[in-house]
């Protein structure tokens, strides 16, 4: 039999992204251990990247450079180890990494949930949400394997 046809988009707009600004929110400030202070020594070299980008950018430390991205670059794991891989934005009030809440829409999680019991600290939140599973591409991986399978029953 042909395969089933591809799952309907799981974003919120047809082309099946969403728009940095309705998850990334610029007009509060975030936790002041979420900004980048004085001297860091990765603050210089993601601000020089900013200054030439795009205010509306997300921009990616990688080992040896700053990338702009005007989507979300991949999360990972190594997110709450520092370093490579972490995702920042420039508000009116600095340089700063995504919060939890916004780590957490890009994977799919709703907003606002409170994913985590309070004692998890925050590198452990973030490393577990690089290593998450959309959870509406997990259902629909679910849901066609469950197919299969009653597929497979049906035929026996």
């Amino acid at each position: 039999p042909p395969p089933p046809p591809p799952p309907p988009h799981i974003c919120s707009n047809k082309s099946g992204a969403r728009d940095l600004s309705e998850i990334v929110d610029r007009s509060r400030k975030a936790a002041d251990d979420e900004y980048l202070p004085d001297g860091n020594r990765y603050r210089e070299m993601i601000a020089a990247e900013m200054a030439e980008g795009s205010a509306d950018s997300l921009y990616q430390l990688r080992r040896s450079y700053v990338r702009e991205k005007r989507e979300c670059p991949t999360l990972t794991a190594n997110m709450g180890t520092g370093g490579h891989n972490v995702p920042f934005i420039k508000d009116q009030w600095g340089i700063r990494r995504l919060s939890i809440s916004e780590v957490a829409q890009f994977q799919g999680f709703p907003p606002n949930e409170d994913l985590f019991p309070k004692n998890i600290p925050q590198n452990e939140q973030y490393r577990l949400l690089g290593n998450a599973v959309c959870p509406k591409l997990a259902k629909l991986v679910g849901a066609q394997c469950q197919k299969a399978l009653q597929d497979s029953e049906s035929r026996s």
